[in-house]
């Protein structure tokens, strides 16, 4: 068993493009990425092991308790490799930066930040995919509106699409763990715009070749709306029909049976209205700003229409 913590993290933010990036840095020669690519560890020790509401049937493959078991996914990399993983919870979880400070101290930090107000709806839709959120799409503010009383009744805190936006109150937390030449930040848009530039300076970040080019045809974990709520639910979630064919498949065949029937089942995922974007944009703006502080870019394009206005 390999006795030495990854080299770096991909920390999320969710709904960023992290799935995607982990398979593109996986393809690198230098690069060895834990399978599964969510292994929650840090986040499993920071809560204790803590049960949640709504949170699902936990896949052991995905719910990584141990720091054996978290070790040994490392075990088959190279000597001349760079280890990582990819684990959205971590960035919005208190004590995380802490422990994985505490377990080593120079690992590399990889943040994906993305306009707040199009994450949080991507995030709402995500959970809606998976058949876990109760609310219709037309009703995303309620959602929105109920996660102070989810928080409080003990639902998951992947429920709580709000504070996984608030990007300069997060980077707070991580920079008292970290130094800022270990603390990359990267943005969803410049992927969007070019991903090959993109992953050549996260390569650069993390030390490898950044002339790799890896295949970006592929798309990993798309967003969409379920075409029939019941029959996602019926795949997404526990219940009798699913373990009556465990001993016929192992986990990751079923998992891949999951995700192909789950991908059957989506809509495109439906854009989020201008009238909402604004709201949800208002509602974030001392975060935004605090970021472009932080980050010295201008993040004009994430702001509420009047204020764009009003700056212009």
């Amino acid at each position: 068993m390999s006795n030495k913590y990854p080299d770096f993290i991909v920390v999320g933010a969710a709904k960023t493009g992290t799935t995607s990036i982990h398979e593109y840095l996986n393809e690198h020669p230098s690069v060895f990425m834990s399978t599964p690519k969510e292994t929650n560890y840090f986040f499993n020790r920071a809560n204790g092991q803590r049960e949640y509401l709504h949170e699902g049937a936990r896949d052991p493959a995905t719910h990584i308790a141990t720091e054996e078991r978290y070790l040994a996914l490392f075990d088959r990399a190279n000597s001349n490799q760079v280890t990582g993983e990819s684990s959205p919870s971590y960035m919005f979880t208190q004590g995380v930066p802490e422990l994985i400070q505490q377990a080593r101290a120079d690992t590399r930090i990889v943040m994906m930040l993305r306009n707040p107000a199009e994450r949080a709806w991507s995030d709402f839709l995500h959970n809606q995919r998976d058949g876990t959120e109760p609310f219709d799409t037309d009703e995303f503010m309620k959602a929105f509106e109920a996660i102070p009383q989810r928080m409080a009744e003990g639902w998951h805190p992947h429920y709580d699409y709000e504070l996984k936006g608030c990007y300069g109150t997060l980077l707070d937390r991580w920079e008292n763990s970290f130094p800022s030449d270990q603390l990359g930040l990267f943005f969803y848009d410049d992927f969007k715009a070019d991903a090959g530039a993109f992953m050549r300076s996260l390569y650069g970040f993390l030390g490898v070749d950044p002339d790799f080019q890896p295949k970006l045809s592929a798309r990993y974990n798309v967003t969409g709306s379920p075409k029939n709520r019941w029959m996602q639910h019926l795949i997404g979630q526990p219940n009798m029909l699913k373990k009556s064919f465990r001993w016929m498949f192992p986990a990751p065949v079923r998992r891949r049976i999951r995700f192909r029937l789950m991908q059957q089942n989506l809509n495109k995922a439906p854009a989020l209205s201008v009238s909402l974007r604004n709201e949800l944009a208002a509602h974030y703006l001392p975060e935004i700003e605090k970021l472009e502080t932080i980050c010295k870019r201008d993040l004009s394009a994430w702001k509420p229409e009047s204020t764009i206005q009003s700056q212009s």
